[in-house]
């Protein structure tokens, strides 16, 4: 029986074709259209791939812009590029001074890449205002690893951001309930602003000696809330005004 055998070209183009294909999958999953718009993942040689990793960049990030493309001191190929990511801005924003400076340590750890199989291909990167700053040292080896790294980072702002928003709105939320119960009925309750506003509510109608808790993940709008709280509270008013008539 005869045996078929791959040179090693054929082997590193197999390789580079494999991780095109990675690259266009992370453009996928981060919301780009690579169905109507796709991207040819075709390469001839291992390297060549490097095409496909500043096309999917533009695809999810924007205009990408290079800073410096040529040898560093020690001979080797190098290639900084600038990344847009707007998002940092506001997340630097809601954020404190030690959080700031954790996240960026952070953000420089998983930016700072060396590849598995091929030593001398690397990648690290500072964080600016608005802005990612990669450099990538020499330029044979897998990018989808670095881009996947790159993602993660934007995917951990972005979250982050709608969860820092959340818990300001629900800490608004709660000083309205309370506030409330003490411009009406004169009553103060004790709240913290990172309590889930299911939770203060409940603790508001136990207080007000009603009979129902609500959990974190319980479908109870905050307008319903408002709404619910409005009518005890009229109603323990109007029970209160009577026992004053009564007096």
């Amino acid at each position: 029986m005869e045996k078929a055998y791959m040179c090693a070209e054929q082997v590193s183009q197999m390789q580079a074709q494999y991780d095109a294909m990675n690259l266009i999958k992370i453009a996928f999953d981060a919301g780009c259209d690579v169905v109507s718009n796709p991207i040819d993942y075709y390469v001839y040689q291992f390297g060549n791939q490097a095409d496909v990793f500043e096309q999917c960049m533009s695809r999810i990030f924007g205009e990408v812009n290079h800073t410096f493309n040529g040898v560093n001191e020690y001979g080797s190929s190098q290639m900084s590029i600038r990344i847009p990511m707007p998002e940092l801005r506001e997340f630097f924003l809601i954020i404190n001074h030690d959080e700031h400076r954790k996240y960026v340590t952070m953000f420089q750890n998983m930016m700072a890449h060396s590849d598995e199989y091929f030593c001398e291909f690397e990648m690290e990167g500072t964080v600016e205002n608005s802005s990612l700053h990669i450099t990538m040292t020499n330029e044979m080896g897998l990018y989808s690893p670095m881009l996947k790294q790159l993602v993660a980072i934007r995917t951990l702002v972005r979250e982050e951001i709608c969860k820092r928003k959340q818990m300001i709105v629900n800490g608004l939320q709660n000083v309205v309930l309370s506030k409330m119960v003490f411009d009406r009925l004169g009553i103060t309750v004790e709240i913290s602003l990172q309590d889930d506003v299911n939770v203060v509510f409940s603790r508001i109608l136990e207080l007000l000696e009603v009979n129902h808790v609500f959990g974190p993940n319980d479908a109870f709008s905050y307008v319903d809330m408002i709404d619910t709280l409005s009518t005890i509270i009229n109603q323990g008013a109007i029970h209160n005004h009577r026992g004053e008539v009564a007096a």
